[in-house]
């Protein structure tokens, strides 16, 4: 029996290592709330950092939500001020935390300055930082180094030129700044989107540049040393605008760079898709969109195919006025899929990560949830289907672009550490839910669960009367995802009641067998 049990375990956790969850979720209040970006995290669960005007110390105040692997919240938290604080960026961390970045208008020194703050991984605050002067410095982006330290990189108009630049911050692993530069021009702006540490252990930054290359606004790279010494600046665009978004390091040491762009293609603004090799040196450029505005390219990564997936919105295709948009193209850029998720309202996809079965996206929504704006979280299988409000454009895809470059470097900032107040909040609503297990079921399809998801109550009928006929041998076992098993019991009747509502929400599994007849049924068990 003791083996035949393992093989069970055997069998339902290899079914939980290839099932496809996939589900929309919303989480927030009455008021505006909204998700910058989500990442899976170690359990396999999701981390999501944003912004909340529903809960919290101020206007509007870093928003911090943990949810399962299919979008139960766990918890949530907030973090900051009395007046405006938000989160751009997150990122678990070696010790299973979290590094949040964004800005803080109600402590440092200026009027925003960047703000970075270390949770642990239940979500209680372990230290914040401020990072600037007089004027505005606000961080789009964090990511730790491979020497536990941090790197960030967003704006700064107190240091450098006095107009927006560039700005990047090293710190060491307790958030004390070991240096910072700043780059770009001396009239005209310059902003940082994304950073991220190269192969040689320097840094590559995505954002765009009023000051340099060949329209008004360009896609601006910026190359650096490990010591943030600048090493090279490329710029992509036309001569109308382009914003670059997110860039990443691809596995043949190139570039991979999104955003938007006015230069051609179907609409006003379309998603920019730009491939570079290792020198920055253009491979080839894609544009992805309709015959509206079909803004940003806001993320981008390389997937494991080797192609790449990207988010943003789009006003040409979908249900409503804005929709999430979702495309997926192959190594060398072409068109493989595109999906849209969203209702009537306004609906916006801000970041894409592909996880262990699909991709996960967050951003906001207008048209679910609790209040007038919800963070949207959406989770989809391998090919970009989640199970609802959804539709599959007819994405037109193009290309254009030119090279230059420009750029100068400058230093500067000062470190404060706030009082950051914290508190919590946050309802979730279901909008989909499935879980693409397949059920081993022997016995003819005859037994049947319901309802299926529950709140932990389920009704068990067998419709084939050769299980009762087990003389009261009929047995019922459920297991957690840990092959723990949590609940037992004989089943004497066609329709039977299982009560497991005292078990947290999340997903279990069943087995029951009829003794000496060699009827066994498997099957999933969903607490929501």
């Amino acid at each position: 029996m003791r083996i035949l049990f393992y093989i069970f375990l055997v069998i339902i956790f290899s079914q939980v290592c290839n099932a496809q969850i996939t589900f929309q979720k919303t989480y927030g209040g009455t008021k505006d709330d909204i998700g910058n970006v989500t990442v899976q995290t170690n359990d396999g669960g999701f981390i999501i950092a944003g912004i909340t005007e529903s809960f919290g110390e101020g206007n509007f105040d870093i928003y911090l939500v943990k949810a399962t692997s299919d979008g139960v919240m766990q918890w949530s938290k907030t973090f900051g001020s009395t007046n405006n604080d938000r989160a751009y960026s997150v990122q678990q961390t070696n010790d299973s935390g979290y590094i949040i970045a964004g800005y803080t208008n109600g402590f440092g020194l200026g009027n925003d300055d960047v703000y970075l703050l270390k949770i642990s991984s239940n979500g209680t605050l372990q230290w914040s930082k401020t990072f600037g002067g007089q004027g505005n410095d606000i961080a789009s982006f964090v990511q730790q180094t491979n020497d536990g330290g941090y790197i960030l990189t967003g704006f700064t108009n107190s240091f450098g030129a006095k107009v927006p630049n560039i700005y990047l911050i090293k710190t060491y692993s307790d958030g004390t700044m070991q240096w910072s530069k700043t780059y770009g021009g001396t009239v005209s702006s310059s902003e940082g989107n994304s950073v991220q540490q190269t192969n040689d252990g320097g840094f590559i930054i995505t954002g765009y540049t009023s000051s340099f290359g060949a329209g008004s606004v360009d896609v601006y790279l910026v190359k650096t040393a490990s010591d943030g010494t600048l090493q090279w600046t490329k710029t992509f665009g036309g001569t109308g605008d382009d914003y670059g978004y997110s860039g990443r390091q691809t596995i043949d040491g190139g570039y991979i760079i999104t955003g938007e762009t006015y230069i051609t293609g179907g609409g006003i603004s379309d998603m920019y898709l730009i491939k570079t090799d290792s020198n920055g040196s253009l491979q080839w450029t894609k544009i992805f969109g309709g015959s509206s505005n079909d803004e940003g390219g806001y993320a981008v990564e390389e997937t494991n195919d080797g192609g790449f997936i990207i988010a943003g919105e789009t006003r040409s295709f979908g249900s409503g006025y804005l929709d999430v948009y979702l495309v997926k193209t192959t190594s060398s850029g072409i068109l493989q899929w595109s999906k849209t998720f969203g209702g009537t309202g306004s609906d916006r996809g801000n970041f894409v990560q592909q996880t262990n079965d699909g991709f996960i996206i967050t951003g906001y929504t207008g048209s679910f949830g609790k209040g007038a704006g919800d963070i949207y979280l959406i989770k989809t299988d391998s090919n970009g289907n989640s199970g609802c409000n959804e539709t599959n454009p007819n994405t037109i895809l193009s290309s254009g672009g030119i090279q230059g470059s420009g750029g100068i470097q400058n230093t500067g900032g000062t470190t404060t550490t706030p009082a950051t107040q914290v508190s919590t909040g946050g309802i979730e609503t279901t909008l989909c839910l499935t879980v693409g297990t397949n059920e081993n079921n022997h016995a003819n399809n005859s037994v049947y669960v319901s309802p299926n998801p529950s709140t932990g109550i389920f009704q068990i009928q067998m419709d084939n009367v050769k299980w009762l006929m087990a003389n009261g041998n009929t047995s019922i076992n459920i297991y957690n995802l840990l092959g723990e098993k949590i609940f037992t019991s004989t089943i004497n009747h066609q329709t039977s009641t299982i009560d497991i509502s005292n078990e947290p929400k999340g997903i279990y599994f069943y087995k029951i067998a009829a003794k000496d007849r060699n009827e066994v049924a498997t099957g999933k068990l969903i607490i929501q």
